[in-house]
């Protein structure tokens, strides 16, 4: 019981800090046409875009369309290297990649990667993004 609570409360709280980011970043998006924000894990904006009301959602799908918003690797998470096994990675990054086409359409789907693991990349992700 413990461990779930202090899940959820971690992930309440990780949710806060996206929200309150992607909010800020959308306001300064629409400010300024020159302004560019990439997003690295879907689970946080998976979250937030379908809390948003609809006209913000077609003023982000409009962000994302033109480049302003790029997402980038992919995954719903940045999963760990060291110890996750392959399939668990491919799952998370399907479900990543499903979510992104179903919302924003194959043009959204990355082009470019953002892993950031200090303790280097393993030799399995660098082969999976290679594919």
């Amino acid at each position: 019981m413990w461990r779930d609570e202090a899940s959820a409360t971690k992930s309440r709280h990780a949710l806060g800090e996206a929200t309150s980011i992607l909010n800020s970043v959308s306001g300064e998006l629409l400010k300024n046409k020159k302004r560019m924000f990439s997003v690295t894990e879907m689970a946080f904006l998976k979250r937030w875009y379908e809390s948003s009301n609809e006209v913000f959602k077609i003023i982000f799908k409009k962000f994302v369309s033109e480049g302003r918003v790029e997402l980038v690797s992919g995954g719903m998470v940045m999963n760990d290297e060291a110890s996750t096994h392959y399939s668990d990675i491919v799952d998370q990054m399907t479900l990543g990649m499903r979510w992104i086409n179903a919302t924003f359409g194959a043009c959204a789907l990355p082009r470019a990667v953002w892993q950031l693991d200090t303790y280097g990349h393993s030799r399995e992700q660098a082969a999976l993004f290679a594919q």
